[in-house]
């Protein structure tokens, strides 16, 4: 009976040893589908976060590109206005030539041509003959046109340079085909086309004053 009871005993361990054992095997069952879940999971994040790379990389490469064309058309512009800034200077050249040639004529008494003495008409009195500009100082200057001041005389920011500088003239915005009259009587010194500018007629009006 002894040995009955102590087998009885065992029995029942070992029935709770397998029981423990079963339940340890379904836990690592459970566990093993977990970490299958937790790879599969891992899979879709890694190939979630490739594409990002390779999307990232994409746009980095096109900002790379877009740097490069930035550059090369922002070398093209500087070059243009380089072109336009040189254009520019041998416009006003070309003006300062011509009123030192006016300048040059008035000092040895050699000026000939139309006397627009319409104190600001746009008619000319073409008289033939030598005219003596008059005194600047004695008339008040009239205005040219109707239009109105696009660009002052004075000091201003260059609108093809961005640079400061200084403006010679006063630009009038009229309609094209509208009526330019002279500002004020004097000689025509130069009626002609200048490149850049276009027909242009310069009136010399004494005393080193053209318009």
């Amino acid at each position: 009976k002894e040995l009955q009871k102590q087998l009885e005993e065992e029995k029942v361990e070992i029935a709770k040893k397998l029981e423990k054992i079963e339940s340890d095997k379904n836990e690592v069952v459970l566990k093993q589908e977990e970490l299958k879940d937790a790879q599969k999971e891992f899979i879709v994040k890694e190939e979630f976060h490739k594409n990002k790379m390779d999307e990232l990389q994409g746009l980095e490469s096109q900002k790379s590109g877009l740097i490069s064309s930035l550059s090369g058309k922002e070398k093209e512009i500087e070059d243009k206005i380089g072109d336009l800034v040189s254009y520019n200077r041998e416009l006003q050249q070309a003006l300062d030539d011509i009123f030192n040639q006016i300048n040059n004529g008035n000092n040895g008494g050699n000026n000939s041509g139309g006397n627009n003495s319409g104190g600001g008409n746009s008619g000319e009195n073409n008289s033939g003959g030598d005219v003596t500009p008059g005194d600047p100082s004695s008339e008040s200057f009239l205005r040219p046109g109707n239009g109105i001041v696009t660009d002052p005389y004075g000091p201003r920011i260059n609108p093809v340079t961005g640079e400061s500088g200084f403006h010679t003239g006063v630009d009038l915005g009229d309609p094209y085909g509208s009526p330019v009259a002279a500002s004020k009587s004097g000689v025509v010194a130069y009626s002609g086309w200048i490149s850049g500018y276009g027909e242009t007629v310069i009136i010399d009006h004494g005393n080193g004053v053209q318009t």
